[in-house]
């Protein structure tokens, strides 16, 4: 019976999230099913490690340092590509800025090697520019505040002191010289 009640009822597990803590709650099920992929996880490793045991148990000692060898060149290698990756990300940002683009690009820009990654920026100047470009022309397209000599004396003193401090403010963006005469500035 108890049995029964624990596959009812949930758990709450806490998650962390960058800026802030949420609850997630699990049943019993995706409880036992998370616990599960974790014990299979750590069985699998420790077959593997016990596997590598075994096979260096049965070497000579000359084999072991042959293995143990290469075991350490491909790290190094690893490594070795690590470190080149990071250099060529910190290139890349810095031809991004270069060229006045976001270096916060570079991670999705960064290839292969060093030509495909000049390809990648060339290729993403032209989609940022034409992109800005677009947005600029968007914006220009809704038209701008309309200012003419026509409009200057179309609001009185009278008329001003009676506006609020918004639109005082609106006006002296759109017409600063009316805004200046009705305000006696200079």
């Amino acid at each position: 019976m108890a049995d029964v009640e624990n596959t009812n009822t949930t758990q709450e597990v806490e998650t962390k999230n960058q800026d802030n803590k949420e609850t997630k709650t699990y049943t019993q099920e995706e409880v036992d099913k998370l616990l599960q992929q974790e014990g299979d996880r750590r069985v699998t490793q420790a077959l593997k490690k016990q596997q590598e045991a075994q096979k260096l148990a049965s070497m000579s000692q000359e084999e072991k340092n042959e293995y143990e060898y290469n075991q350490k060149l491909s790290e190094l290698e690893k490594r070795e590509q690590e470190i080149a990756k990071k250099e060529l990300v910190m290139e890349t940002e810095k031809q991004l800025g270069e060229k006045g683009l976001p270096a916060e690009a570079a991670a999705f820009i960064v290839a292969v090697d060093a030509e495909t990654t000049k390809k990648n920026i060339t290729s993403f100047e032209k989609m940022f520019n034409k992109a800005v470009e677009a947005e600029i022309n968007k914006r220009i397209a809704t038209g701008s505040p309309k200012t003419g000599a026509g409009n200057n004396q179309a609001i009185t003193a009278e008329q001003f002191k009676k506006m609020n401090l918004m639109q005082q403010a609106e006006l002296f963006k759109t017409q600063p010289e009316l805004y200046k005469s009705l305000t006696n500035m200079k």
